[in-house]
């Protein structure tokens, strides 16, 4: 195939005075007072996902985004309020000189598409550097002329741009969105199934000529661009795990049971497969009366001092009126849920969940990855007894007026009442207080049992 057309080869062009001048004038006007309603309409089309899908609360527009968004405004649009498109003002105006310089890249702005374009090979000609570019859409090839937006670019990576081409000749308006060929390809079959949609709908086989459907819908390729980047978000942020500053794995996850059969639930946890019982904790001066014993499900991994360390992912805790789940993961917890349902589930009430990802950075997308790789990201310790209290407080919530199994099956804002079970109530609540998740895993309170007292009565 010719680069460029049948014609024979494709001559450079650089980015020569009297494009750059043009472009500079074009910018002017659509900044202007009166386009600057037609250019928040175009700029609100082309970066759509941003707007109307709420993108912008986890993604900003990459600057190129921002200056391709400039160039459809340029090239593509024809406004809604009947005034003429930019070139056809500048084509028009005499009210200052447009020199012909400018004037003979009109109709080459006008004319232009986006497009998405993989770089078959980066040359060095004599005289200048250039590289070779294939259309994905109609497999057209273009040796342009390099410049700024060429550097570090590598034969195999896919371009989102807009050629500007003059005779058998095409120029990149110094700004192309560079994407890894995995990615690139799939923004273009992504486009490519839309304008088929869109050929089948609309009844017409006008979009089946890339070109056409390019220059009437490019604005669909930055839409597919941005997509791709949620996707990739998604992809990171699901291969995102959450430590403790110790290094230890979070377990953000956790769901919390009411029970009323202590001695069959630690029977039945000490048989579980794969999970290891750790030292119980006393829980006061009343001994094993009162202990809490946990079984924990973990690995071997290398810690951060540099030997091997046992990393705990999972953790079911048995206390005196709870048993609690926590998990690493959501959809881990999601799991053991099911499983101690299936096994404990008559002796259990269901009290409340958390699985709410720790505050966090969103991580950094880079296009140009081939892959997405995991990543480990440190939760301070105020952020973990955010989500704790969040949780206990939902959990206490309505906790007054609910039948408890420790007060046999009585509310206790019913056994208050009572004074000759006052003091049972007072010393479950006393036992609350002793087992506070929050407080074992952070060292403060996730919750003031005071509250409790009050709406019984106690206080």
């Amino acid at each position: 195939m010719k680069l460029g057309s049948e014609r024979g080869e494709t001559p450079l062009i650089s980015m020569d005075s009297g494009l750059a001048s043009l472009l500079i004038r074009l910018e002017e006007l659509a900044i202007s007072p009166g386009f600057r309603v037609q250019r928040q309409v175009a700029l609100m089309r082309f970066l759509r996902p941003y707007v109307s899908v709420g993108l912008a609360d986890v993604l900003a527009p990459l600057p190129e985004e921002l200056r391709l968004a400039d160039l459809f405004i340029y090239g593509d649009l024809f406004p809604e309020d009947g005034q003429p498109s930019l070139v056809e003002q500048v084509r028009d105006t005499i009210s200052s000189h447009v020199s012909n310089e400018e004037r003979d890249w009109l109709d080459p702005i006008r004319h232009s598409y986006m497009d998405l374009l993989g770089i078959v090979s980066m040359g060095t000609p004599p005289g200048e550097p250039s590289l070779v570019l294939r259309s994905l859409g109609d497999g057209q090839e273009y040796r342009v002329p390099g410049g700024a937006w060429s550097q570090d670019r590598t034969a195999g990576e896919i371009l989102l741009t807009r050629l500007i081409r003059r005779g058998d000749a095409a120029v990149v308006p110094e700004v192309a969105l560079a994407m890894s060929g995995t990615v690139g390809r799939a923004v273009f079959e992504s486009a490519n199934q839309t304008r088929r949609e869109m050929e089948a709908n609309m009844g017409t086989f006008a979009l089946g000529d890339w070109t056409e459907f390019a220059k009437q819908h490019g604005y669909i390729l930055a839409w597919k661009v941005a997509e791709a980047r949620m996707k990739l978000l998604l992809l990171a942020e699901a291969r995102t795990r959450f430590c403790r500053p110790d290094g230890q794995p979070l377990l953000y996850a956790v769901a919390i049971y009411e029970h009323h059969d202590s001695h069959r639930l630690a029977d039945g946890l000490s048989r579980l497969e794969g999970w290891k019982a750790e030292q119980a904790e006393l829980g006061g001066a009343e001994g094993g009366a009162h202990a809490i014993r946990s079984w924990v499900r973990s690995f071997r991994a290398q810690g951060r001092t540099g030997g091997e360390q046992e990393m705990v992912v999972a953790r079911i805790t048995l206390t005196p009126m709870h048993l609690i789940v926590e998990c690493d993961h959501g959809e881990t917890l999601n799991t053991l849920k099911h499983q101690v349902a299936a096994t404990f589930g008559f002796s259990l009430h269901f009290r409340g969940e958390t699985v709410e990802v720790p505050g966090h950075d969103y991580p950094e997308i880079d296009l140009l990855d081939e892959g997405v790789p995991s990543r480990l990201v440190e939760i301070p310790q105020e952020e973990e007894l955010r989500l704790l209290r969040i949780l206990l407080e939902s959990v206490y919530l309505d906790w007054a007026d609910r039948p408890n199994a420790a007060l046999g099956g009585e509310s206790p804002r019913h056994v208050a009442r009572h004074d000759d079970k006052r003091a049972a109530l007072d010393a479950l609540i006393k036992g609350l207080e002793r087992e506070d998740l929050a407080a074992r895993r952070t060292g403060q309170t996730g919750y003031d049992y005071s509250r409790l007292r009050a709406h019984v009565g106690l206080a």
